[in-house]
């Protein structure tokens, strides 16, 4: 028996879906819109000088806001963004984010 989830056209479906940006999803696809929609919402606000990009100290600010100053030691948000950005560039892109938040996501 296969351990596989989902049909190999399934998975090539996803992927093309995801990268389109879900720009012209249809209506049964709400959900999945709804989750860009979120997560692009949320980029925005961590984006503070709007470069399209999450800079740590951006990352810093956002987390000790909400977090307070204890869970948002400058150590634990270097280690929250080395886990999340996935090219090594020191900034968070929002499909990096949107990556990060789907593993993190209730299924």
């Amino acid at each position: 028996a296969s351990s596989q989830v989902m049909s190999r056209e399934s998975c090539k479906i996803f992927k093309t879906v995801s990268k389109a940006r879900l720009s012209d999803m249809s209506p049964e696809h709400s959900h999945v819109r709804r989750f860009s929609d979120g997560v692009s919402k949320i980029f925005e606000l961590m984006d503070q000088d709007k470069d399209g990009e999450v800079s740590l100290p951006e990352l810093q600010k956002v987390v000790r806001r909400s977090l307070g100053p204890r869970l948002s030691s400058t150590v634990v948000v270097e280690q929250m963004m080395q886990m999340v950005d996935e090219n090594a560039d020191g900034t968070l892109s929002e499909n990096e984010l949107s990556a990060a938040v789907r593993k993190l996501a209730p299924r």
